[in-house]
């Protein structure tokens, strides 16, 4: 029985992508920082919520009731103490516990997109980047075709280990999947082939992304800033210096 439905969330885009300030690979923001936090106090993934569900809940499900009755409550406290890592930017530790609840589950079924997404962002923070990679493969053949979820997770995770070709890669299957993309992904986008030095392309998706954000990030006003430097457009680099003044 598969312990884990699979089930999709939002919340992570900007936290998994949105960090970088200039076009520098290390250089994370605190404006990523405070959305992290807000990410380790989300829930456990389902299958370590369903330790606080009853005994009688669990005797009605299929096989392995004993199991999952002894052990699901040490893997949510295992959950909590890592999002509580992850908050204090203690990366390494996150990252060990993430990977024992995956190694428990993994027996069981499979992680959801949710929990892979963060132990993936645990691992890059951790300079871990060949783990960051499985995990982004494991994220990415969680069905026949990926979810628009699975390829946000995707395109943040390599931006995380600097693989900004790839990130850049998953940003527009992003852009061409969506029915409507959102001011953030031409964002994302745009973050992604600035710092692949695709600066024309990158100034487009700016263009975007801030008709639909009239008070966007700094991050982006600078990187959008980068991009018409290097193409020259001196006139627009001034108009996003304003932009960039306004907003708090």
């Amino acid at each position: 029985m598969k312990i884990i439905k699979e089930k999709y969330y939002s919340i992570l885009l900007s936290v998994l992508l949105i960090g970088a300030t200039t076009a520098s690979a290390s250089d994370h923001s605190d404006t990523e920082m405070s959305e992290v936090s807000s990410l380790g106090k989300r829930k456990a993934p389902e299958s370590v919520a369903a330790a606080r569900t009853s005994s009688d809940d669990l005797s009605e499900k299929r096989g392995r009731q004993s199991d999952l009755i002894e052990a699901l409550p040490s893997l949510a406290i295992l959950w909590e103490k890592g999002n509580g890592f992850l908050r204090a930017k203690e990366y390494e530790s996150a990252a060990q516990l993430y990977e024992h609840v995956y190694e428990y589950v993994s027996t069981q079924g499979s992680l959801d997109t949710s929990g892979l997404a963060i132990l993936g962002y645990a691992q890059a923070k951790a300079g871990n980047s060949l783990r960051a990679r499985e995990i982004i493969q494991l994220l990415l053949e969680t069905t026949t075709a990926p979810s628009l979820v699975a390829l946000k997770h995707a395109a943040g995770l390599y931006h995380h280990i600097g693989d900004y070709e790839n990130s850049a890669l998953y940003c527009d299957k992003v852009l061409e999947t969506a029915l409507f993309p959102l001011s953030a992904d031409y964002g994302n986008a745009g973050l992604s082939h600035c710092l692949n030095g695709n600066y024309a392309y990158a100034a487009k998706l700016f263009d975007l992304a801030f008709q639909e954000n009239a008070k966007p990030p700094k991050e982006l006003l600078k990187a959008a800033a980068i991009s018409h430097y290097n193409l020259g457009n001196s006139w627009r680099v001034a108009d996003l210096r304003k932009m960039f003044d306004k907003v708090k």
